[in-house]
């Protein structure tokens, strides 16, 4: 969550000098973390946060195809090359420090 925070200061910068500049333009940069986990993932990470920090026991369920109008995949893939060449970006923390630091 502070990473994706500081990836859209670090953008705002950028722009904000390239406007300076006078220049004009769009660019994209990906952001993500460099982990590959799913929903499930995530989801066991909260139970075993709340079980640990909080002694309670949270029940994790996959319902599958949540909302009928999309498209599960398997994998997502998210090129953040872009983030880290041109804003200096990278990712500093993992989902379970994340979660377990709110």
């Amino acid at each position: 969550m502070w990473d994706v925070a500081r990836a859209y200061v670090r953008s705002a910068k950028r722009l904000l000098g390239k406007r300076e500049k006078g220049e004009t333009g769009t660019e994209t940069c990906e952001i993500a973390i460099d982990e590959s986990m799913g929903v499930m993932g995530v989801g066991e990470i909260v139970q075993e946060a709340a079980r640990e920090e909080r002694g309670i026991e949270v029940d994790v369920k996959l319902v599958e195809k949540a909302r009928a109008d999309e498209t599960m995949v398997e994998e997502f893939g998210v090129d953040i090359s872009a983030a880290r060449e041109t804003l200096g970006w990278k990712v500093r923390e993992s989902v379970a420090g994340a979660v377990r630091e709110r």
